[in-house]
């Protein structure tokens, strides 16, 4: 099967895998991704991917890391500093000490430097499949950090006792200074050039800025290109690629501004849409892939004769035992003790510890052969065992964990609700603060938009709740129906306007209220009645007549509507009263925007300029709300997706 054919199947089979998911919520997208991956690589019609150690950590590993190193809380990393580095670097090595030769005994005929390899392809966590399991199951906050930090920072930690397990195998030398000597090389060196790496490239982004350069796609290329150029040439100077991309991404999120100019704005804007795509597609490829050299690895171990199937599933689940209880023991009495319930924390890192690609990847490189041409003790067993594990701990993370996990879902929805409240109000807070008697119309059309939000994310709405609020939404609006109405009347006996205007106006009014006043669910009514008052709906049912006349009479009536609703204000109505005001405050900003000349164009900028501050105050807000542990990083990762939607919607207006 030719290459873009199998590009193809394989996008496919993502796809595929997010509809399953959406049918069956309770089973991770990593699980039915490899399983499809699996199911992809025993099936006749030719798919064999030859999975190179180097290129797969160079084209999923580094941009997934780096993502992830942008995304994690630098204050949380910070704060927690000393249990992640306790995980990512001592319990890798005494994983790795301890299991080499409780594996030798377990496995007959295995020598101990092949055993020690074993172990320390099996010591880290692996950062892809610990993210997707984190965004699944609500594990308490500080758990989640640990687990994170601590699988983004023993990659290296792992690979190098791997590579020196895999040396002495091969050559039958060791020595632990040049062990120590060549980790502190690879690990400190890696972060320092990726340190190094990313003050070159934000001096070089700062220099095309002060050039004019200001078009997004070519910053957003560069943002791309990053990962894989600071990985590579890493990897080309003897050092860890993996902590060179994860250091960028953090330092790259460090020095990100606080306030972003439009500029900037639109350039985060589409850069984290790029990403976005490209990291689906990428973590989808990885399960596959994962599930697709599983099916490979299995099936040369089952054909294997010399050692029985059963026998190999028993290894799988002895190893898999002893790595957990090892997690379990140091956290219990290195990590739990300082984080709450000691045993309930020592659990839940202990099956948090899910491995992934990485784990196969670096099996895959494992040589064939020693040096003297005979074939490597048991390397099919090695990938058998590795792919067991894999999948055991997987399957641990998302049948287990959840049960023992603590059960707050209604707390949770209660916490993420007033989270939701806590950024909207610092967007009014920030708006009221900018305002001035320049701006105060923009200002108040937004803080009325935020204001109705607020008051829909209410913790106690129930549907009776919003049926009722409906009910005073269609009551509001009809006060401004009416009063458009008595204007119009008012206009026709003046000859103020164009007469015919006005009786097309008259006329959609008339249609309107009867609509409103028709029986039925009252929340599909609203939005009807909004559609047909909407700036491009109105003027396209009314294009043959003179569209600036039409403009004129529309803006006059619209402001006569909002006086008249603010009149009837109550405690009792006053949100809906607000929501009917700042739809109507929005069908006068388009017509303001589109129809009024300079002074239209002023008053559209000074609200965008206030909007895009109100969007940069909210992405501010969640992450402090992350780093003081009032969210969990799903929770934030919501926030963020709707602060980017409507940072998008913003995008979209200016294009329109």
């Amino acid at each position: 099967m030719g290459t873009i054919q199998t590009i193809l199947i394989l996008l496919i089979l993502i796809v595929l895998s997010s509809v399953l998911q959406k049918y069956m919520p309770s089973i991770s997208l990593p699980l039915f991704q490899i399983l499809l991956g699996v199911l992809a690589g025993i099936l006749p019609f030719g798919i064999t991917i030859h999975l190179d150690t180097e290129v797969f950590m160079l084209l999923f590993i580094a941009p997934i890391l780096f993502v992830d190193g942008k995304q994690i809380s630098n204050r949380e990393l910070w704060n927690f500093r000393n249990p992640i580095l306790l995980m990512a670097l001592g319990l890798v090595f005494s994983t790795v000490l301890i299991c080499g030769p409780i594996i030798t005994r377990l496995i007959p005929g295995l020598p101990l430097a092949t055993a020690f390899a074993l172990a320390a392809v099996l010591s880290p966590t692996d950062a892809v499949a610990v993210k997707a399991i984190s965004n699944k199951i609500k594990l308490p906050h500080n758990i989640i950090t640990i687990v994170e930090g601590e699988s983004l920072l023993n990659d290296a930690s792992g690979l190098v006792a791997f590579n020196f397990a895999i040396a002495a195998q091969l050559t039958g030398y060791f020595s632990i200074k040049d062990a120590a000597l060549s980790f502190l090389y690879i690990a400190i060196g890696g972060a320092l050039f990726g340190a190094v790496a990313t003050y070159i490239i934000n001096l070089f982004t700062s220099k095309l800025k002060a050039m004019g350069i200001e078009d997004a796609t070519v910053y957003t290329l560069i943002q791309i290109i990053t990962p894989f150029a600071v990985f590579l040439i890493a990897e080309e100077l003897g050092l860890s690629g993996i902590l060179a991309v994860v250091v960028c991404g953090i330092i790259i999120s460090i020095s990100r501004p606080k306030r972003f100019t439009t500029q900037e704005a639109n350039i985060n804007y589409i850069s984290e849409g790029a990403w976005s795509t490209l990291l689906f597609v990428l973590n989808g490829l990885v399960f596959l892939l994962l599930g697709m050299e599983l099916s490979n690895a299995f099936s040369k171990e089952v054909m294997n004769t010399q050692i029985s199937t059963i026998a190999d599933i028993s290894y799988v689940m002895d190893i898999s035992a002893l790595l957990i209880l090892i997690r379990y023991i140091w956290a219990y009495f290195f990590i739990g003790k300082d984080q709450g319930s000691r045993m309930r924390n020592s659990l839940l890192i202990s099956l948090s510890g899910v491995r992934g690609a990485l784990t196969l990847a670096a099996c895959l490189s494992i040589p064939l052969t020693l040096h003297n041409g005979s074939p490597f003790p048991q390397r099919d067993l090695l990938l058998f065992i590795s792919g067991g594990v894999i999948i055991v701990t997987l399957l641990i993370a998302n049948i287990v964990l959840p049960l023992i996990c603590p059960k707050t879902e209604t707390d949770s929805r209660q916490l993420e609700l007033a989270a939701t409240r806590k950024v909207i109000q610092a967007a009014i807070d920030s708006i009221k603060s900018e305002m001035n008697d320049d701006n105060s119309q923009a200002a108040f059309s937004i803080i009325t938009h935020y204001e109705r939000l607020l008051s829909e994310n209410s913790n106690n709405r129930t549907l009776k709740f919003a049926s009722d609020e409906w009910r005073k939404e269609i009551e509001i609006f009809m006060t401004g129906l009416v009063a458009e109405k008595e204007e119009i009347k008012r206009l026709l006996e003046n000859n103020t306007y164009n007469k015919e205007a006005l009786l097309r106006i008259e006329h959609t009014l008339i249609v309107v209220q009867r609509r409103l006043e028709r029986r039925g669910p009252v929340k599909g009514i609203l939005p009807v009645f909004r559609h047909m008052l909407e700036p491009g709906s109105f003027l396209k049912r009314h294009k043959y007549l003179n569209q600036d006349e039409m403009v004129r009479v529309k803006r006059h009536t619209t402001k006569v509507a909002i006086e008249a609703i603010w009149d009837t204000v109550t405690p009792e109505n006053e949100n809906a009263a607000k929501r009917a005001i700042d739809h109507y405050l929005s069908i006068l900003e388009v017509f303001n925007k589109r129809f009024l000349g300079e002074e239209g164009k002023a008053y559209a900028d000074k609200k965008r300029q206030l909007q895009f501050s109100a969007i940069q105050t909210q992405k501010v807000k969640v992450q402090e709300l992350l780093e003081l542990g009032e969210i969990s990083y799903t929770t934030a990762g919501q926030l963020r997706k709707n602060i980017g939607l409507e940072e998008a919607a913003l995008f979209e207006e200016d294009v329109s």
